[in-house]
């Protein structure tokens, strides 16, 4: 136990990590990292890297074909759920025009 105050004085004394530091050490130093954003934390620049990721990731897999097909087919499968009956062939062109 011991260690572990020392370790936690030592990222305190040196001061906060930035954003890209608190990303890089959430992998590869997981506690000190989290005692650093404990006792500082600031959560809009993460969040926006957050963000951003996700947006991108998720406009990357719907610039593929297999990305909108797989949107379509889920889009479908949950409205048939909810009505209980299969879409019309107007229905289903009009979700794909989309």
């Amino acid at each position: 136990m011991p260690q572990t105050i020392a370790a936690d004085t030592t990222s305190a004394a040196t001061g906060s990590k930035g954003l890209f530091g608190r990303l890089v050490g959430i992998v590869f130093s997981p506690r000190a990292t989290y005692a650093d954003v404990s006792a500082r934390p600031r959560w809009f620049a993460a969040f926006l890297a957050v963000y951003l990721i996700t947006a991108s990731v998720a406009t990357g897999f719907m610039s593929t074909e297999v990305g909108r097909n797989a949107v379509i087919d889920q889009q479908v499968t949950q409205q048939e759920q909810w009505t209980g009956r299969p879409m019309n062939q107007q229905q289903l062109d009009r979700l794909e025009t989309f």
